[in-house]
């Protein structure tokens, strides 16, 4: 009797000392410890990607602390891990993979330092316990779907320093009230920040060029006049799509295309819609359901009116001229105009 419980005893005893304390090797020069709960990352260099690490699996692990002499860190490499209420990431890094912090939802503060260069996709995706953003202006692109979900952010600063934003990068910030996008910024990717819906004002910089499909779609609480600024040759497919509270819109004479659905559901917009003779071809649904719009000009630049293009526009009164330069008119393009009362 007295073995057997020596024996559990000591087995207790083992098992207790081993989960408090693990160690390894990540990387040519880095050493990874876990000890009671806090998994320290030290060593010079980066930390390799791989398809699973050590410690992945463990919900024990409340802190992460990464020690200065990293400059690393590899995609996923710590992906989902919920159980983390505390993050320090040193000035020493200067790269962050693709999935790093992704799913990091017990995490409220975030710091990231000035030596991050560049942000891969979904590196900080889904941290929704994180309440303010700063992006610090050493970063010049952000990757894919970088901060998506992080409905818990009320404040974002993006730098001047970024050139490029990349697809979804901070889609589903419902929580941001104010937004300012930097004039390094060139390009805006496909759903860059859709349904950020707490947004009341945008202002988008003459250095942006192309605003990528659905880019701002689901903006509801943007107000007042939207101007795209003339430097702008491209507008995506859904890019201003159900922007309801904007109630004046400027498309500059730059725009040569408007992507389906571009400002579909604009119900807001009133007065009269003028379309520049830089544009050659309408998209499906472009301007759907834009009630209060009540006169409309197409000019004779157009060549092709997409499908349902200008239906639902009931507001438009007179008469609607369609230009001889257009060759091709899709489906329903102008149904439910039921003001207009003569068609050229």
């Amino acid at each position: 009797m007295k073995k057997t419980f020596l024996f559990t005893l000591l087995s207790a005893t083992f098992l207790a000392t081993s989960a408090m304390a693990e160690s390894g090797t990540c990387g040519t020069d880095c050493h990874w410890d876990v000890t009671n709960g806090v998994l320290t990352i030290s060593g010079t260099g980066n930390i390799n990607t791989s398809s699973s690490y050590p410690w992945s699996s463990s919900k024990d692990i409340t802190t992460v602390v990464v020690q200065d002499g990293i400059t690393g860190l590899g995609n996923r490499v710590f992906y989902d891990m919920s159980s983390v209420t505390s993050l320090t990431i040193p000035d020493s890094i200067t790269s962050i993979g693709d999935g790093a912090f992704s799913g990091m939802s017990g995490v409220t503060s975030l710091t990231i330092p000035d030596s991050v260069t560049s942000i891969g996709s979904s590196a900080f995706s889904g941290m929704s316990g994180v309440t303010s953003l700063t992006i610090p202006d050493s970063v010049t692109s952000i990757g894919f779907n970088a901060f998506g979900g992080m409905s818990g952010v009320t404040s974002l600063t993006i730098p001047d320093s970024v050139t490029s934003i990349g697809g979804a990068a901070f889609s589903g910030m419902s929580g941001v009230t104010s937004l300012t996008i930097p004039d390094s910024v060139t390009s805006i990717g496909n759903e860059a920040f859709k349904g950020m819906s707490g947004v009341t004002s945008l202002t988008i910089p003459d250095s942006v060029t192309s605003i990528g499909n659905g880019a701002f779609r689901g903006m509801s609480g943007v107000t007042g006049e939207l101007v795209i600024p003339d430097s702008v040759t491209s507008i995506g497919g859904m890019a201003f799509g159900g922007m309801s509270g904007v109630t004046s819109l400027t498309i500059p004479n730059s725009v040569t295309s408007i992507g389906d659905g571009a400002f579909y559901g604009m119900s807001g917009v009133t007065g009269e819609l003028v379309i520049p003779n830089s544009v050659t071809s309408i998209g499906s649904q472009a301007f759907l359901n834009m009630s209060g719009v009540t006169s409309l000009i197409i000019p004779n630049s157009i060549t092709s009116i997409g499908n349902e293009a200008f239906k639902g526009m009931s507001g438009v009164t007179g008469e609607l001229v369609i230009p001889d330069s257009v060759t091709s008119i899709g489906s329903q393009a102008f149904l439910n105009m039921s003001g207009v009362t003569s068609l050229t």
